[in-house]
């Protein structure tokens, strides 16, 4: 029983909360990149694309705390007058020996990931429906489908994705996005508050592990099944985030050749 319950256990973590942070890492990877390529026009980039990005960062922190039973004791949704550079905060506090708020921090560290996710999902379903029809039924068919079909599924879900380039939709759609991917990267703060509150969701996801080995494989095995489905669809909308992300990069990897160009230009002429 032990070892089933070991495999199902690092399953349900793998697929559910490794993949959270595995992408989130990838996103904030890539937008580290994107202003450094920027050189000294990052941070006006950063202040204009923040005038989308980082109030919906920050609500999505409010949302969760409020879902969570934190009490928001101070919010700021964007300034750009911050002594300490940060665009915008969250302030919140809780009752310490209430399970469910402290499995909250979890949730609202890494708020900004699930519910831009979310968003770009729905943005993309009213402008580019026939990408999200895609997307949906590789989700759809993810947990039963081999790796072959998977890797077929996810190339047809980046042909749907460019297929739709001719449409202003499309270009509408990207625009946003990338106005929302750029600020999905979580602070150091909000990675601290996460990981303060994964202990308390591991050992509770362990407890019904537990309880469901108890009752029967056949009850552990349904609900592993069930969290890895959740995990492949959720990997599916996170290609989403991936792709806007690296388009942003391929972009700034343009501006930064384009840049070098001219000063190798004005040096040669100077």
């Amino acid at each position: 029983m032990f070892t089933n319950f070991l495999i199902c256990f690092c399953l349900q973590t793998l697929f559910t909360i490794g993949f959270i942070y595995l992408f989130g890492f990838i996103i904030a990877q890539c937008n580290k990149k994107f202003y450094s390529n920027l050189g000294k026009n990052a941070k006006k980039v950063c202040i204009a694309t923040g005038f989308i990005g980082t109030p919906v960062h920050e609500l999505s922190h409010a949302l969760a705390c409020v879902i969570f039973r934190h009490k928001i004791t101070d919010i700021k949704l964007f300034s750009i007058s911050a002594d300490d550079g940060n665009l915008g905060y969250v302030a919140h506090t809780y009752k310490k020996r209430n399970l469910y708020a402290r499995i909250g921090n979890f949730f609202i560290g890494i708020a900004p990931v699930i519910f831009i996710t979310a968003l770009l999902y729905l943005l993309a379903y009213l402008f580019i429906p026939s990408f999200t029809h895609t997307v949906y039924g590789l989700a759809k068919n993810a947990q039963s489908a081999s790796a072959g079909e998977l890797l077929s599924g996810l190339g047809s879900v980046f042909i749907s994705f460019f297929g739709n380039i001719l449409s202003w939709k499309w270009w509408l759609f990207l625009l946003i996005a990338i106005n929302l991917c750029l600020h999905m990267t979580l602070s150091k703060a909000d990675i601290k508050g996460s990981l303060s509150g994964l202990t308390s969701l591991l050992i509770l996801l362990a407890v019904v592990n537990f309880i469901l080995a108890l009752v029967s494989k056949r009850a552990l095995y349904s609900f592993t099944l069930f969290c890895l489905g959740t995990g492949c669809a959720a990997l599916c909308f996170f290609i989403i985030a991936v792709t806007v992300s690296l388009i942003a990069l391929a972009v700034s990897f343009i501006v930064k050749f384009i840049s070098i160009k001219k000063r190798k230009n004005q040096l040669k002429n100077g």
